[in-house]
């Protein structure tokens, strides 16, 4: 059977061949990796069973949800930031040149 780290360097080569190259599409890579590995897709080891009623499900269930929501503000706001700070360095570098050139 496959293990996590043969099948994320199957799935990296093959993404890789179909044009989606980068840190993002490596980062999807291990999520679907850590995803598949949790719900036992690799190795030999059977899967643990969780002993919970409805209402610790439902609220573990609730908190996973709150942190991809925290996850994906996180990278929001950096995405936003990285956009000004590359407006910046534009703005920095046109006004070198006119300076420069003037």
């Amino acid at each position: 059977m496959e293990t996590f780290r043969e099948a994320l360097k199957s799935r990296l080569s093959a993404q890789r061949e179909f044009g989606r190259k980068g840190k993002m599409w490596d980062n999807h890579a291990v999520a679907v990796g850590t995803l598949e590995e949790e719900l036992g897709y690799y190795g030999e080891k059977p899967l643990p069973y969780y002993e919970m009623d409805e209402a610790v499900r439902h609220r573990l269930i609730a908190h996973t949800r709150q942190d991809v929501a925290h996850a994906l503000c996180n990278t929001h706001s950096l995405w936003k930031r990285l956009l000004f700070i590359e407006f910046i360095l534009i703005l920095n570098c046109a006004m070198l040149a006119y300076l420069i050139f003037r």
